[in-house]
């Protein structure tokens, strides 16, 4: 049913558009049943010279047509950022890998600079309150290792981890690979391709990175990528550290779409404001 709802929200996301091209194409039919007999009292140069002009004018308005709908379909990128966000955190929550590899397990831990070798330890003897307690070394100490990091170092690395879980067929890209995805993450991009501020097209790539990197890192918390055999072992503490985990990762990336959202209402008000500028000179 993925064309049905395709074309449900192609119907949802252009009914002010449909009304509007309804009402001008009524307005229209009705001036040309009024001028037709007008028109038809006209001789044969004269007639030429209507049509002409008529199609100059007709030209002249699709342009601005155009460009009002470009307009108006790049500040549709914010509400489309905030779906596909949606449908990314719905993806990672019903997210299973086909299979449990502790080799990945290992090579995220190496790369993210945390020993859990103690805790593999105690996943393997079933040690609940040594699981507990490693799990606490583990947060402090993945804590502390970024407490003192710059913001674009913190960036690096989560993009890192999503580019060693891509590798290893458990990250975003493999999540994600759905038609409805695809779909949607072409039209943002198409949009974004058409955005005429640099400060704006800015705040968009910033999305995508920190989405991807975020989102990456919650799918390490997910217990068949951090380590096969651990759900049934994992300590209260871990789960919803889990949980209030995914809660900030969202906020911080409502936080991005709404700067997206802000830098093309200012990018908006600057040019109506140089266009009123302008008007008062003339």
């Amino acid at each position: 049913m993925d064309w049905w709802r395709s074309f449900r929200d192609s119907i949802d996301e252009t009914t002010s558009e449909i009304r509007w091209f309804l009402a001008t194409l009524g307005l229209i039919g009705t001036i040309i049943v009024i001028s037709w007999r007008w028109f038809l009292t006209l001789v044969i140069w004269q007639r030429i010279g209507i049509i002409v002009a008529v199609s100059c004018l007709g030209i002249i308005a699709l342009t601005f047509v155009v460009d009002w709908l470009r307009k108006k379909n790049i500040e549709q990128i914010p509400d489309l950022l905030a779906k596909i966000d949606q449908l990314t955190l719905d993806y990672i929550d019903k997210y299973v890998p086909n299979d449990d590899s502790e080799e990945t397990s290992i090579g995220l831990a190496k790369l993210t600079g945390i020993e859990t070798g103690q805790f593999r330890a105690a996943v393997a003897l079933k040690n609940k309150n040594k699981i507990d307690d490693e799990a606490d070394r583990i947060f402090k100490q993945y804590e502390k290792s970024n407490r003192f990091k710059k913001v674009s170092e913190n960036l690096q690395n989560l993009l890192y981890i999503s580019a060693y879980l891509n590798a290893n067929k458990v990250g975003l890209k493999q999540v994600t690979d759905t038609r409805e995805y695809r779909r949607l993450y072409k039209r943002i991009k198409n949009l974004q391709r058409m955005v005429p501020s640099s400060e704006t097209n800015m705040k968009i790539n910033e999305y995508w990175q920190w989405s991807e990197g975020l989102y990456s890192m919650l799918l390490t918390f997910k217990p068949s990528i951090l380590m096969p055999g651990l759900q049934e072992l994992l300590p209260s503490k871990v789960v919803a550290g889990s949980a209030m985990m995914q809660t900030i990762f969202e906020e911080q990336t409502s936080v991005l779409i709404s700067a997206v959202r802000e830098s093309i209402i200012k990018y908006k008000e600057r040019n109506l404001k140089l266009v009123t500028n302008s008007s008062d000179k003339k």
